[in-house]
């Protein structure tokens, strides 16, 4: 195009131009856009919104994206009004979610992420309490004491005082209580005989706010004191309570109350672990106050502000999940009852040896990254001087496995050669071509009263994880309106919840904003996806909420997706993998065919290019082949 451009002196824009009026590039399926079309996005695309454009000409975002990539088009830097109104609008609204702010602004969520930075404002997290809660918070304040109230309003106390604060309503004797002689005579009184809740409920005070109180009344949770709450102990566990909640009510160590119902013949049973970490970590006081201006702050208590404060809002299910596993750890170890600001290197050495004990390397690195971000939010609080979790040796568990285990561990299968992917796609949408001219095939239940997830659909997700690199669930949360056809692409802006709880069954956001993207796929893709949806209205195949892939009558487990890709593999002499590692494939495949880094790890869905490098940048015996080859020819 340069060379044109210079031949016939004129700009490599105005070849470009003439090339698209002539007909000379390549279109495929996408919108063909007449001159005056041409006259009108070149004029405005540095200046107009992409969006108006594209209502102007009736086309996708996308496609004018593309279009002004090939006319080398690009947008200039525009300063941003913003009125005194707009300024206004966002001080009184920052409890707002991102994208009802910038529909009402009518700006991008950059900024007005930077403006409420520059403003050296605070977005608040949106309020779950009604108006009928505050009403009744108002109506009964001056009357009732913080625990009737919060049994009332069905909040916790530290909500209750939140509450009061963000509406200004300021009780005195509900903000700073007292602690009179009486209050005090009762704690003692309790003592060992009513768990820390029921006496916080009688006084009408924060669960924390008692146990601080008995502690400086001297009333230790040492092992010589547990006999004198033996009374409160039995109770508890004669209401099935796991050994957990009782140490949460009565302050001792899960390690103490465990050795001395062994010595004393009392059945105190651990929780079983198949309990989420969210439960767990309700019932280690995930949800109390902290308060960081104490001298004796516990790594604990910093650590649960920080996680809720600036890592979990706004987070997938996953990653929410990773923070309440980590809390549990540190809850359990005696680093996170250490005092913030004792904690030496030596300590953080030794929580990294025990939890690396019976954990992964890539487990033991995630979890230690995450402890080393949280002591250095700690230092920029102005909370301890240094950072105590820097230059860990990290310990993992493939350092004890023998030369053979490494061996074999390293020959694991971890994706599809080049060759193997290639086979591998011919003979899926073989089969795939076939199923999709026959009745749903509902495998083991095949006949039966009982319609799970037909096999057609299983191999049509396999397909897309083939194709497209996509996560498991991207794919579930795909729906037909997803399907771009005019640009041949597959919208990828939300995930499924296919985990049985709390989101079961609903669409959740992506792991990332970065996860948010258009996925360019072949015409073959589309084709497979044409004739599944054609043969979903032919069988009267139902989906969820518009969905393409989940059944009412039974959910898709990983699983059962590998079943059938072991299935698949087999009859072509492949190693069985997983769904994941089509993710792996997709990635190396594309690398070893020279696609930029960049572009891959968009195409994923990954916020840079490190992850790529770290996590898809091993060779392909292909590559692998060339590159010994090229050092051969060279030495």
């Amino acid at each position: 195009m340069k060379t044109i451009a210079e031949e016939l002196d004129r700009t490599e824009q105005s070849v470009r131009m003439k090339a698209y009026k002539l007909g000379l590039v390549k279109q495929g399926n996408r919108k063909q856009f007449s001159e005056d079309e041409i006259d009108y996005i070149i004029e405005n695309y540095p200046t107009v919104p992409t969006r108006v454009i594209a209502e102007k000409v009736n086309c996708s975002e996308t496609r004018i994206y593309s279009f002004a990539r090939q006319m080398g088009l690009e947008k200039e830097n525009r300063e941003v009004n913003w009125t005194d109104e707009d300024i206004e609008f966002l001080k009184n609204h920052l409890d707002m979610p991102y994208e009802d702010l910038t529909k009402a602004l009518k700006k991008s969520k950059e900024r007005v992420y930077k403006k409420i930075k520059e403003l050296g404002l605070r977005k608040l997290i949106q309020s779950d309490w009604t108006p009928e809660q505050d009403q009744m918070l108002k109506d009964n304040l001056g009357s009732l004491t913080v625990g009737r109230l919060s049994k009332l309003i069905g909040k916790s106390i530290p909500a209750i005082r939140t509450r009061c604060k963000r509406l200004g309503l300021f009780e005195p004797a509900l903000m700073h209580p007292g602690w009179t002689e009486e209050h005090d005579q009762l704690l003692r009184d309790d003592n060992g005989f009513a768990t820390i809740s029921e006496t916080a409920e009688k006084l009408g005070r924060a669960y924390s706010s008692i146990r601080s109180r008995k502690i400086r009344l001297g009333l230790t949770t040492n092992f010589e004191d547990i006999p004198d709450h033996e009374p409160v102990i039995r109770r508890l566990v004669g209401e099935n309570k796991y050994v957990e909640e009782i140490a949460k009510e009565t302050g001792f160590t899960i390690k103490n109350l465990i050795r001395y119902g062994f010595e004393n013949n009392i059945p105190i049973k651990s929780e079983p672990k198949r309990l989420s970490s969210e439960i767990r970590a309700c019932r280690y006081g995930f949800e109390d106050e902290v308060d960081l201006k104490s001298k004796k702050l516990l790594f604990i208590e910093w650590y649960r502000h920080w996680a809720k404060t600036f890592r979990m809002d706004g987070v997938a299910e996953g990653t929410r999940n990773r923070y309440f596993y980590i809390y549990c750890n540190i809850y359990e170890n005696k680093l996170g009852q250490m005092r913030l600001k004792d904690i030496r290197r030596s300590d953080v050495q030794a929580y990294a040896n025990d939890f690396g004990k019976d954990h992964a390397k890539k487990t033991v690195f995630a979890h230690m990254q995450i402890l080393r971000s949280c002591m250095k939010d700690a230092m920029a609080e102005g909370l301890i001087e240094f950072n105590p979790a820097a230059n860990i040796q990290m310990t993992y568990t493939e350092q004890r496995l023998s030369p053979m285990e490494l061996k074999k561990k390293r020959e694991e299968k971890k994706w599809l050669e080049v060759n193997e992917y290639q086979l591998f796609k011919q003979h899926l949408i073989m089969k795939l071509q076939r199923a999709l001219y026959e009745k749903p095939d509902y495998g083991p239940y095949l006949g039966g009263a009982k319609k799970v997830t037909p096999v057609q659909t299983l191999m049509v997700i396999i397909l897309v994880a083939l194709k497209t690199g996509m996560r498991f669930s991207e794919i579930l949360g795909l729906t037909r309106d997803d399907i771009l056809t005019e640009t041949s692409e597959l919208v990828v802006d939300k995930t499924w919840g296919y985990r049985v709880g709390k989101d079961h069954h609903k669409f959740l956001p992506t792991k990332n904003i970065s996860s948010i993207r258009h996925v360019a796929v072949d015409p073959e893709m589309m084709i497979m996806l044409d004739l599944y949806i054609r043969w979903q209205d032919e069988h009267d195949v139902e989906t969820l909420e518009n969905t393409l892939f989940n059944s009412p009558y039974g959910d898709i487990f990983n699983s059962t997706i590998n079943k059938k890709m072991a299935e698949l593999l087999e009859e072509i002499g492949i190693k069985p993998l997983t769904l994941h590692k089509l993710r792996h494939t997709h990635a190396s495949y594309l690398i070893a065919k020279k696609v930029p880094i960049e572009v891959v790890a968009k195409r994923l869905g990954h916020t840079d290019t490190n992850m790529i490098r770290k996590t898809y940048g091993h060779l392909l015996k292909e590559t692998e082949e060339k590159g010994i080859s090229q050092i051969l020819s060279l030495i």
